[in-house]
């Protein structure tokens, strides 16, 4: 679906994170993962319960907000859609780049609303001061410490549970889009 050019401006590129809601067995599952944007299609890179969910599930929900900076809230964009799991790591490794190319800035890396991505008691990523992200020391679904080094440096994600190798791309077509807009 090609989405309203109102939408495509407010979250391609955006620092955002997007609350991405999954659903089995009629248990709904929220987390804020960071993401890309292009071409109708929403990317993550993502594990653990996420990723267990969607392989069961593909439907998703997807919500984004900026926010004023001073506790107010500027628009929202809502989105559902249909998730494909891309395990190619050529791929994954593609989309890990320019995925991450928007969070890269430090004042990027926070996002408007002065937030990190990954503020849930469920297992996001922190920036660093280089750009990248670092697991959060949260009790989130990061792997553990005995994760290898190599797979975690290659390939960082929104989190997953214990294995760096459970790890996969996301691509969300999207189906239906709205803006609320409270300028």
């Amino acid at each position: 679906m090609a989405l309203d050019p109102a939408i495509e401006v407010r979250i391609r590129d955006a620092p955002l994170s997007v609350h991405l809601a999954t659903s089995v067995d009629d248990r709904p599952h929220v987390a804020p993962v960071w993401y890309g944007y292009r071409d109708g299609t929403v990317s993550v890179l993502t594990g653990g319960k996420k990723l267990e969910n969607v392989r069961r599930n593909p439907r998703v929900g997807l919500s984004i907000e900026q926010t004023d900076g001073h506790g107010g809230v500027e628009w929202t964009v809502t989105m559902l859609g249909r998730a494909t799991v891309v395990e190619d790591p050529e791929r994954m490794q593609e989309a890990r780049g320019w995925i991450f190319d928007a969070y890269d800035d430090e004042g990027a890396a926070e996002g408007s609303d002065g937030r990190s991505d990954g503020g849930s008691d469920e297992g996001g990523d922190e920036p660093n001061d280089d750009g990248g992200v670092e697991p959060s020391d949260d009790g989130g679904d990061e792997p553990s410490d005995g994760a290898s080094a190599e797979a975690t440096d290659d390939l960082e994600t929104d989190g997953g549970d214990d294995d760096p190798s459970d790890y996969a791309l996301l691509e969300i077509a999207i189906g239906s889009a709205t803006l609320q807009s409270y300028e």
